[in-house]
């Protein structure tokens, strides 16, 4: 269980707001053991302390793929994966519900 996030392994990090920030961690980090179940959850939210408040969770995790990025567009928090799927990120709970394919 990944408890703590070290600023070295954040590769983006957007700001929800003063105590807690949303961060992506790349998909190859040595930190999920290249395990593709714990890959695929590859975003967490983190607070001020980077204690992890919840780690990002969809159907489709089973199946490996990492996410590439996160945005805000509108206030709502968003992410896809590398093979295009767009999701909408559940702020509150951490559930990514499938949007989009933008490929």
């Amino acid at each position: 269980m990944i408890n703590f996030i070290h600023s070295e392994r954040i590769y983006k990090m957007i700001t929800v707001n003063a105590n807690s920030q949303l961060v992506l961690i790349d998909g190859f980090d040595p930190i999920f053991d290249g395990k593709p179940s714990e890959k695929s959850r590859n975003i967490f939210l983190i607070n001020s302390k980077q204690e992890v408040i919840w780690r990002i969770f969809s159907k489709n995790d089973n199946f490996g793929d990492s996410f590439t990025n996160i945005y805000e567009e509108n206030r709502q928090f968003k992410a896809y994966r590398w093979d295009g799927g767009q999701y909408d990120i559940n702020i509150k709970t951490g559930e990514a519900i499938p949007g989009k394919l933008l490929k």
